[in-house]
C-alpha cells in the first residue's frame, strides 16, 4: 500500500513538473530529465530481484518503451498547449487501456464494475471534451 502511495504521489509531481517545464524547456530536455530521475529511482530495486528476461518479455519490454516514450511526449506537448484540468480526465483512459491489453495479450476477464467505471472514464472525457469545446466557440464568435 505504501508503495501505490509513494507512485500515485510521485505522479502527480511529475505532473506538476513537466506542466512548468513545458512553458521553458524543449520538450527534448524534459524527457531527458524525466528519463534520468526514472532510472535513477528504478535501479535500486532491480537489484533486489533483478531476472534475466527472456526474448519475447524483452520485445514487450522495448515496445512499452516505445509506446511510452511516445505517450510522455505527446503529454508533454499537450501540457504545453492546454490547462492541467483540461488533461486530467485523459489519465483515466490509462485504466480503460490496461484492462483492454489485459483482455487481449492474458485473457482476462472484465467484471462488470470496471465495465461501468470503463464507461464513466469514457463519458467524462466527452463531457471535458465538448465543454472545452463549448467554451472555445463562445470564447471566440
Amino acid at each position: 500500500m505504501l508503495y501505490g502511495l509513494a507512485s500515485a504521489f510521485m505522479g502527480a509531481v511529475i505532473i506538476l513538473i513537466t506542466r512548468s517545464l513545458s512553458f521553458t524547456d524543449r520538450t527534448e530536455t524534459i524527457h531527458v530529465l524525466m528519463a534520468l530521475v526514472v532510472f535513477l529511482l528504478a535501479i535500486p530495486q532491480c537489484f533486489f530481484c533483478w531476472q534475466p528476461l527472456e526474448y519475447r518479455s524483452t520485445a514487450l519490454l522495448l515496445l512499452m518503451a516505445l509506446i511510452g516514450t511516445i505517450g510522455a511526449w505527446l503529454m508533454v506537448e499537450a501540457h504545453r498547449h492546454a490547462e492541467a484540468s483540461a488533461l486530467a480526465p485523459f489519465t483515466y483512459v490509462r485504466l480503460v487501456s490496461a484492462a483492454a491489453l489485459g483482455v487481449w495479450l492474458f485473457a482476462d476477464t472484465i467484471a462488470v464494475t470496471t465495465v461501468i467505471g470503463a464507461l464513466m472514464i469514457v463519458a467524462s472525457n466527452v463531457a471535458m471534451a465538448l465543454y472545452v469545446a463549448r467554451k472555445t466557440r463562445l470564447a471566440n464568435p
